[in-house]
């Protein structure tokens, strides 16, 4: 049987024992994200607590308890996960006992071939057919940098799996996990992952955001879970439901830095990079042209950036609007919300579909442009008196030179 180092074993209440310090002969650990813990070894993973929100201790809240940072479980729970006969195995956890049965939650897919079509289901998310991961990698198989631009083909991981409800989490030794529906994969460094495993270019991480290829990512989260959890969460806003035609386009790759191009050139680049969307959400009133221009100035056309007022994404919304952030990082979603937000100011203000010629603002309409982006920038209260706030004047004026630059 394991020992349970007696410093470490003292129960917060009657049975439950220190889960760091049970796990950490086989070589695994307990990581916390957003109030979530998770047992974490080379191979898998389990979400433990809170229990209403664990496949594994669901209904079982006595199981587990978090004290004071530190997570707390049953002998009897642990030995499920990691029972004795696995500890000296490598480290690699074998499930035992009913509370997580094999090719269950945590339990990582077999390797896929490289080719395998986009659409196909999940390896062992929902099906519990999920085959042993395979060995360690040979030491060649060496992680991808973490500077440059995104190898082609590559999609962020984040936005995707969040519009699935899963998340991206980072170990303090440099580990990448996506998880999703009480699983968890390892996906970097590639020659630690079964997921990527001899597929170094299928995976990773530029700055803060880890990325995956597209064949590989809808193998751990299928595209239509991300497609229906998105439309039936957005379907709830003040905005209505997301297009599923907008869901469909994929996420467009990212633009080639190019030293030759000025500022503004190179922020037009990457804005047009969005085209694909952008035409779909696009209207009489509100023409690609003015989504483009509002979009360069509010983000520049980076999908990922946050401000520090907590405005998300493209379009730079807040989630006090009635969208989620984890919704609004997907780019479809944030493109549409905006684009909605430009149409209800449009019409307010008298922004029609025949101030427009292709593309081109008539001069009558200036006005009314005007206060379409003043009222967006600081609101529909602050419009009528837009050039006495400087930061809305700069912003108004901006807007207006991207979009007679395009």
């Amino acid at each position: 049987m394991l020992t349970v180092p007696p410093v470490h074993a003292k129960a917060v209440r009657p049975g439950l024992v220190n889960v760091a310090a049970y796990v950490r002969p086989a070589g695994g650990r307990v990581m916390e994200n957003l109030g979530q813990y998770w047992v974490v070894t080379k191979t898998h993973a389990w979400l433990l607590y809170p229990p209403d929100a664990s496949p594994v201790t669901i209904g079982d809240p006595a199981d587990v308890a978090v004290e004071h940072g530190r997570l707390y479980a049953t002998h009897a729970l642990l030995e499920s996960l990691l029972p004795s006969a696995g500890v000296g195995g490598g480290g690699a956890a074998s499930h035992g006992g009913s509370a997580a049965p094999a090719g269950g939650p945590g339990t990582l897919p077999a390797q896929q071939p490289a080719s395998t079509s986009p659409t196909s289901p999940a390896a062992g998310v929902s099906s519990g057919g999920g085959a042993p991961a395979p060995g360690p990698a040979s030491a060649s198989a060496a992680p991808a940098t973490l500077a440059g631009a995104v190898p082609s083909g590559l999609v962020a991981v984040a936005p995707y799996v969040a519009a699935a409800g899963g998340q991206v989490m980072e170990s303090s030794s440099g580990q990448w996990w996506i998880t999703y529906h009480g699983s968890a994969w390892l996906v970097y460094p590639p020659n630690q992952s079964p997921v990527t495993l001899g597929q170094p270019g299928a995976v990773a991480v530029r700055g803060r955001s880890l990325f995956l290829s597209q064949a590989v990512l809808a193998q751990l989260v299928p595209p239509a879970s991300v497609t229906a959890a998105v439309y039936q969460a957005a379907a709830g806003s003040p905005f209505g439901a997301v297009p599923p035609a907008l869901l469909a386009i994929a996420t467009p790759p990212p633009v080639e830095p190019s030293a030759t191009l000025g500022f503004l050139q190179r922020v037009l680049a990457d804005v047009h990079r969005w085209d694909p969307l952008v035409r779909v959400v696009a209207t009489p009133a509100v023409p690609a042209d003015l989504i483009r221009a509002v979009m360069a100035e509010e983000s520049g056309g980076q999908h990922a950036v946050v401000s520090s007022a907590g405005a998300v994404g493209l379009m730079q919304i807040m989630p006090s609007l009635g969208v989620a952030a984890s919704l609004l990082a997907v780019p479809a979603v944030n493109l549409w919300v905006g684009s909605r937000l430009l149409n209800q100011l449009a019409r307010r203000f008298g922004l029609t579909a025949s101030c427009w010629s292709a593309g081109v603002l008539a001069p009558g309409c200036r006005h009314a442009l005007h206060l379409v982006l003043a009222a967006y920038n600081a609101g529909p209260a602050n419009a009528a008196r837009w050039r006495q706030i400087p930061e809305t004047l700069r912003y108004v004026r901006d807007v207006e030179a991207v979009l007679g630059a395009q």
